[in-house]
């Protein structure tokens, strides 16, 4: 029995549904799958997705007098995310350049959001950016900070972001236990090395802690590689299942030189769906779900 699965087209048709045309042909020109996939969840996560979330204001930006020049914008902000609105007008004009080196997000699971006057759907550039740590159902405000167009962000670069995250919110960040603190950091060191991927805790009365997964080496998250690891591994299960199964899925007996085509169809609510039909027959496709 021939079987057909081509998982590049598949990636090709499911991400055209989620990102913009000229964002996936870079995409196809990536060297393997998994650059693939890791690349377009790294995009991905680069906009949060349009969801109702509770929306929380550290002590250190309430009472920041940057709060009431920024007000406008910060409380559309909050008002999108708490109505499950879309917030990219906000976000970078560079969230669907692949394997763009977001430090911040990549390394520290931090968004920044710009504070300029909106035109045609997106905000303009302004001297100060609003750093916030976004999951599934709160987004936390961290801190208003500058934004210099040739140093980036560079109050980022120290702990003062993530000192504010672990007095304001201890919850939200891991606690390396039984790893020795050693010689602080200085700020030019810590940024050398996040720049090249390296890891680098923060500290609190000697316990090192970290405020996101940290970054590869080649400048991508940690959780994307995860992600696209966890997905590659899961997609050729399921496929071998399948191949092996096929007499479940479709019963009715198969004359040479019919084969089978299976395919990668998309995600909902934490399952991943296949596709399977006969060929010719692709009228008899049916859709099969598996937990992600």
């Amino acid at each position: 029995m021939l079987y057909y699965f081509n998982l590049k087209e598949d990636l090709k048709s499911y991400y055209r549904d989620l990102l913009p045309e000229k964002t996936v042909r870079k995409l196809m020109d990536e060297p393997s799958i998994f650059k693939m996939v890791s690349s377009a969840h790294g995009i991905i996560m680069r906009i949060p997705y349009p969801m109702k979330r509770k929306v929380y204001y550290s002590d250190f930006l309430a009472s920041s007098p940057l709060l009431e020049k920024y007000r406008s914008a910060i409380s559309d902000i909050a008002n999108r995310f708490e109505k499950g609105q879309d917030v990219s007008p906000y976000l970078s004009n560079t969230i669907y350049v692949p394997n763009f080196p977001d430090y911040a997000l990549n390394n520290r699971g931090l968004h920044h959001f710009h504070l300029g006057k909106m035109k045609d759907n997106s905000v303009a550039r302004s001297p100060h950016i609003l750093f916030a740590k976004i999951n599934d159902s709160e987004a936390y405000f961290v801190a208003i900070t500058e934004h210099d167009k040739n140093n980036g962000y560079p109050e980022f670069w120290d702990e003062k972001l993530a000192q504010i995250i672990r007095k304001n919110w201890p919850e939200q960040t891991i606690t390396l236990n039984g790893i020795s603190s050693g010689n602080l950091l200085t700020l030019e060191q810590r940024k050398t090395m996040e720049k090249k991927g390296a890891f680098s805790p923060m500290t609190d009365d000697n316990q090192l802690y970290m405020i996101g997964m940290g970054q590869t080496t080649s400048g991508t998250s940690v959780a994307s590689t995860m992600y696209a690891c966890r997905f590659i591994n899961l997609v050729y299960k399921y496929k071998k299942y399948i191949v092996n199964n096929v007499h479940i899925y479709l019963p009715r007996p198969l004359s040479p030189p019919m084969g089978i085509n299976i395919s990668f169809v998309g995600f909902k609510d934490d399952r991943i769906f296949f596709g399977i039909s006969r060929i010719p027959y692709g009228d008899e496709k049916k859709l099969l779900a598996f937990d992600f």
